[in-house]
């Protein structure tokens, strides 16, 4: 329940530009640590240069091994007589070999170190955004989500004051000295003090604010008592909880894990080519020239000894030498990373035809060819090659990501792969025994008739259904006197449609009698919109009385002896357990 109005003009809160202002300040304060603390460490340098790291593209070895080849070039082409042409010759090749050392060095250090600047750079444009919010924006009450969403662990949101009103605000708004107020059971967004209310204890991030069992009265339940609902706390928050993601993202965003394409690259050019081939090639040459000088020189045709021992060697080593390939490893990567990103650009303005919200048929796909303009491309491609880009190319390479699937695997995540909200599993109800409906495991094998047609039962199945069989009856012992029995549905949330459930029990509709009941109770209270606040208050306060009471342990999973053709076709077609009530 929200509180009342006197006690909202109490708590005024922060206005939204006051709050905006003082998230930019916090921010900014946050960028100049973290400038201070790794602005002059230059730790890109040494990324590049180390070849044990997988994010050079071009260490201290091939440097090394351009170095001896463009002085071996330049000191042949000047010192040796080789004539004009030779020497004009070489004495090129060797500038070339210099020219790319310093472009390949160049073009290696300038990517690391947009690479580690590429996060920083993401949250200074955060701050120009705040700041821009701060002196034109003007939220109203209904910009906010609604004070009653349900709680849902993907989705952070908080009550809080702002412009003398309770809205839900999301917790990367929040700032140090904000009011909130704090349901029981709800964990606190962060350090945060108690208003008024001595005895309720500080919170930190979260901590569950869960008042103390002599308040509530949480005693075991044995019947059914009525209860006073715990109110929510209003709290002051001490700090700005987005600071401590922001934080995290800036120190562990050059920690990321290496990529499938970057351990390959380590793999084939680092250590086979550069670590091993090189120095092997090179040895190997030194020996077959050196024997061939000194001892067949006589039968076998041989240059001169500079030729043999210093020129040889290089020649042989030059094509191993990472010539092109950071230019070549970080064009192509920018292209592929632009592609992507403008196929989303084109998904995204592509008009969308279906609501999710409305039955649809959802089994016929449409293929739709995305087409991307070169002019858009052209963009987008210099945008990701120059660091201008703000999809973090280099620190989550959505490219290699994507180009390293060899199998999907989906891990279901609340509010990625399934809704956000809250969404019913299990139907738990207690029914008497004088109901005509027979007990499947007293049977042993349910014989379950039904005639399908078009994807639903007819309604002679459904009279079937609800009757119990000549077979039961002979299993069946007699009961003296009726008992409440346990009874609990499994069911299945339909993907496709937000709200459609599924019964896993084909024999669903025997507890009809049952079920009507709970659905005119869900309809009666998360539907209606004059019940909303109490009915979120009744979620808190039962939220708080389970940290306390120990018998509130969920009841067992309910199984049932069908095959998979039949739950594939006894589904049911109702929306939602509202539907029952009907």
């Amino acid at each position: 329940m929200l509180p009342p109005q006197e006690s909202i003009e109490e708590l005024n809160g922060l206005n939204t530009a006051e709050a905006l202002k003082r998230l930019y300040k916090d921010v900014e304060e946050v960028l100049a640590e973290y400038q201070a603390t790794t602005g002059k460490k230059k730790q890109w340098i040494w990324e590049v240069l180390d070849h044990r790291s997988q994010h050079s593209r071009f260490c201290w070895v091939p440097m090394v091994a351009f170095i001896i080849s463009a002085v071996v070039l330049l000191f042949s082409g000047v010192a040796l007589d080789n004539g004009l042409d030779g020497s004009c010759c070489l004495i090129a090749q060797g500038l070339l070999i210099l020219g790319l050392l310093v472009f390949n060095l160049s073009l290696a250090m300038w990517d690391a170190r947009l690479r580690h600047k590429e996060m920083y750079k993401k949250a200074v444009d955060l701050t120009s955004v705040l700041k821009r919010c701060s002196e034109v924006c003007h939220w109203r009450e209904t910009n906010y989500p609604h004070l009653c969403s349900p709680y849902s662990p993907c989705i952070t949101l908080q009550w809080t004051y702002r412009d003398g009103k309770v809205v839900n605000l999301p917790w990367a708004l929040l700032v140090s000295g904000d009011t909130v107020l704090i349901r029981p059971g709800q964990p606190a967004p962060g350090h945060c003090t108690p208003i008024g209310d001595k005895e309720c204890p500080e919170l930190r991030r979260g901590e569950v604010y869960s008042p103390p069992p002599n308040v509530g009265g949480h005693d075991n339940f044995t019947q059914p008592t009525a209860r006073q609902p715990l109110p929510p706390q209003p709290y002051t928050m001490q700090e700005t909880p987005y600071l401590r993601n922001l934080r995290q993202c800036l120190q562990e965003a050059t920690l990321r894990p290496f990529t499938f394409h970057d351990q390959q690259q380590h793999l084939l050019l680092t250590t086979c080519v550069e670590e091993m081939a090189i120095p092997c090639i090179t040895i190997f040459m030194l020996l077959v020239n050196g024997l061939r000088l000194a001892y067949v020189s006589n039968w076998v045709t041989a240059g001169p000894w500079y030729e043999m021992l210093v020129l040889g060697p290089v020649r042989a080593v030059l094509p191993l030498l990472p010539l092109v390939f950071p230019t070549a490893w970080l064009c192509l990567t920018s292209y592929g990373n632009a592609r992507l990103v403008a196929l989303q650009h084109s998904s995204d303005s592509q008009e969308n035809e279906v609501d999710p919200f409305e039955e649809t048929d959802f089994g016929e796909k449409k293929s739709c060819e995305m087409e991307v303009s070169c002019v858009q491309l052209r963009r987008l491609f210099l945008d990701i090659l120059l660091g201008q880009h703000n999809s973090l190319p280099r620190s989550a390479n959505l490219l290699h990501v994507l180009g390293s699937v060899t199998a999907l695997s989906c891990v279901d995540k609340k509010g990625i792969l399934s809704w956000p909200n809250p969404t019913a599993e299990k139907v738990f109800f207690l029914r008497s025994t004088r109901d005509p409906t027979p007990n499947a495991s007293d049977s042993g094998i349910m014989e379950v008739g039904v005639s399908v047609e078009g994807g639903r039962g007819s309604v002679e199945s459904e009279n079937n259904l609800l009757q119990p069989t000549p077979t039961h009856h002979r299993h069946q012992r007699h009961r003296p006197e009726s008992h409440t029995v346990a009874e609990q549905l499994d069911l299945t949330h339909d993907n496709a449609c937000p709200f459609r459930l599924h019964f896993d029990d084909p024999a669903w509709r025997r507890y009809l009698s049952s079920l009507k009941p709970l659905g005119l109770a869900i309809l009666l209270n998360t539907c209606n919109m004059d019940t909303q606040d109490h009915y979120t208050q009744f979620c808190s306060h039962v939220t708080c009385e389970a940290l306390y009471n120990e018998d509130l342990v969920p009841v067992s999973n309910r199984r049932t002896s069908c095959n998979a053709r039949e739950m594939a076709t006894l589904m049911s077609p109702n929306k939602c357990l509202c539907e029952l009530a009907k």
